[in-house]
């Protein structure tokens, strides 16, 4: 069954600390800024469009009761995506994304403590 996928408001600011990420990865590794924009905006659609297909099995992932009741979390091409299910309603919240080499683990336990960094 596909669950409809929203958004936290707090995914907006992981994607552009992501996109801030690979862009400047890519500006260090000698990439010209029109090449790490690119390069940087291309991940960043994979990533959004994995947002996306999460909704098509929701039951994915691993429980991680550990942090907060009913949240899962899924990596999918170095992303690291925090989700929550609401059955009755066929929702699928995403609550967080981060990459890479991110302590996702300890800022995802911030975060359901009311503790978000910034």
């Amino acid at each position: 069954m596909i669950y409809r996928v929203d958004r936290a408001e707090a995914i907006d600011r992981d994607l552009e600390a992501i996109f801030d990420f690979l862009f400047e990865a890519a500006i260090s590794f000698g990439e010209n800024t029109e090449t790490a924009f690119e390069r940087a905006a291309t991940r960043l659609a994979e990533i959004d469009d994995a947002i996306e297909t999460l909704g098509q099995a929701p039951h994915q992932g691993t429980l991680r009761t550990d942090i907060a009741p009913g949240l899962r979390n899924v990596t999918k091409g170095r992303a690291v995506f925090y989700f929550d299910l609401n059955e009755t309603d066929q929702q699928l919240r995403v609550l967080a994304v981060f990459f890479g080499g991110q302590d996702h683990q300890r800022r995802m336990l911030l975060r359901a403590l009311g503790h978000d960094e910034t």
